[in-house]
């Protein structure tokens, strides 16, 4: 890649939250009302730029986001012959669910981690019953028996 697409599209990635840039969406009613809501993220290896929008729910941050993409297309084609570039939608918008296991993986792995820490306790711990009753039998063949003398020596 040059140098110079991945400028355009950090310089491109500055302006996306512009109302004018905005405003290229058209009458969108998807389009965010506060560009405050709108953050893009340009890759510094790539003239790729992500575009993420803050809204009240998951689906509507989605369409926000992917009218705000087709706004800075449609701002771009436009401006081509000014620009000498113009910027497309590779992927359509999601909706930001984050990205791991199900939750009863989580669960499993939990009950996982509980029954090797509860291992660990038993054998680091030791069993504090059955060391009693060594002491107790140690304890028993050293004492005298009942009713036995002992001898002294003078």
């Amino acid at each position: 890649m040059q140098t110079g697409e991945i400028q355009y599209a950090q310089a491109i990635s500055r302006i996306v939250a512009n109302p004018t840039v905005l405003a290229a969406g058209g009458n969108d009613a998807d389009l965010p009302a506060d560009p405050r809501r709108v953050r893009t993220d340009p890759s510094p290896n790539a003239p790729l730029i992500e575009l993420v929008v803050n809204a009240a729910n998951a689906d509507s941050a989605r369409r926000g986001a992917q009218a705000a993409a087709e706004a800075v297309a449609t701002y771009t084609q436009d401006r081509v012959d000014l620009l000498g570039f113009r910027v497309v939608v590779l992927a359509p918008a999601t909706d930001g669910k984050p990205a791991g296991l199900p939750l009863p993986a989580y669960v499993a792995a939990g009950a996982a981690m509980g029954v090797v820490l509860g291992a660990l306790t038993v054998v680091l711990r030791g069993d504090r019953r059955a060391f009693a009753e060594l002491r107790a039998r140690d304890a028993r063949a050293e004492a005298p028996e009942p009713g036995a003398t002992t001898a002294a020596r003078s």
